[in-house]
Parts: C-alpha cells; structure tokens; sequence
C-alpha cells in the first residue's frame, strides 16, 4: 500500500519524533491515530513511536498538573476560570475518580482543565501519577487499537480504494454542483418573488 507522504516521513530519520512529541502535546489522540497507522505501516519505528507516545502523554500531563500547581499565585485569571469551569467536578478529583478520568481522556478538551485542576487542588503527587498512567496507557491502547483496525482494512482493500478514491471524488463533484445549481435556481426564484 502506497502512502503519498510517508516517503517524505520517512527521510526525516530521528527528527520525526521530537516532531512528534510537540504535535501530540498540542493535539493527542489525532497525532496518535496517525503516528500508529503509519508505525504499522512500516513508516516509522514502531518501538520508538510507542516510546514517543507514552512519554510525551506522561510529561504533557505532569507539565499540566505543575501549571496547574504552581500558577495559581502567577495567573489568578487564569486560576479562577479553571475554578469556574471545573469547580462542580472537585468532588470526582478529590476522590480521584479511575472513571471520571479515563471518561476526561475520551473527551476532547476536558482531559487538560481535568488535569489542571487537580494540581491546583492540590492532589497528592504520587496518587495522580498512578491513576493517570493507568488511565493513559487504557487511552493509547484505544486509539491503537483504531489506528491498527483501520490499517488492516486498508491494507486488505487497498485495491478496492483506488475505485472507492473516484466514487468518493465523483460523489463529492456531484454534491458540488447540485448544491451550486440548487442556490442558483433558488436566488432566481427569491429574486423573482421580490419583483
């Protein structure tokens, strides 16, 4: 199966994975998608994409729970908004709920403000740590797991894709234009109406 950009991938060497490491702290389960299609496609080593994905999950949220920690005092703006938005979900956080935070990993843009808060409510360091490597580590395999099932049936139907790629692109032309003929015809019959 031929991926257009992975060559380009490919040719970067070493220097893919900080890459990698920066686009997952500012964006994670897309990156993590893509970053294990293409490890099972051969593009990248799949030892050191794992070992890129574990540890920039872990830091991004330690860096996280230490903002969250220690900016408070620095950022009382900032401290007060998370409090607002977190503040009915404290009593999930002080019991540091497995649930609450494996549902936070799931749902996009919750996970960080999650993680936020529980350093400004100041949950015990070690305790955090434990629940969120569990919680993470389910949370990778998840999206692996996708990212491994959708390159299995691309690989088994990567003949059929080629047919599928023009219907899709004819589909797509279609609904262009008769979009674009339905606007038409209707500006004309408002334009008439108005008359």
């Amino acid at each position: 199966m031929h991926i257009f950009f992975a060559h380009y991938i490919a040719q970067l060497g070493w220097i893919i994975y900080p890459l990698i490491a920066i686009l997952i702290f500012l964006e994670g389960e897309g990156v993590i998608y893509s970053v294990m299609f293409l490890s099972y496609h051969g593009t990248l080593n799949i030892y050191a994409a794992v070992a890129t994905i574990c540890l920039t999950v872990i830091l991004t949220d330690m860096s996280s729970y230490a903002i969250g920690y220690y900016g408070t005092q620095k950022f009382p703006r900032i401290a007060r908004f998370y409090e607002r938005i977190m503040h009915p979900f404290d009593h999930r956080l002080n019991r540091i709920s497995f649930t609450f935070f494996l549902i936070s990993k799931f749902t996009y843009g919750l996970h960080r403000a999650v993680v936020i808060r529980s350093g400004m409510l100041r949950i015990p360091l070690k305790k955090f740590i434990r629940i969120d490597i569990i919680t993470s580590a389910l949370w990778i395999l998840v999206i692996a797991g996708l990212a491994y099932g959708s390159w299995r049936s691309v690989h088994y139907l990567h003949r059929s894709l080629r047919y599928a790629e023009i219907g899709l692109g004819i589909g797509v032309l279609i609904l262009l234009v008769s979009s674009h003929v339905i606007s038409y015809f209707s500006k004309k019959k408002l334009l008439a109406n108005k008359q």
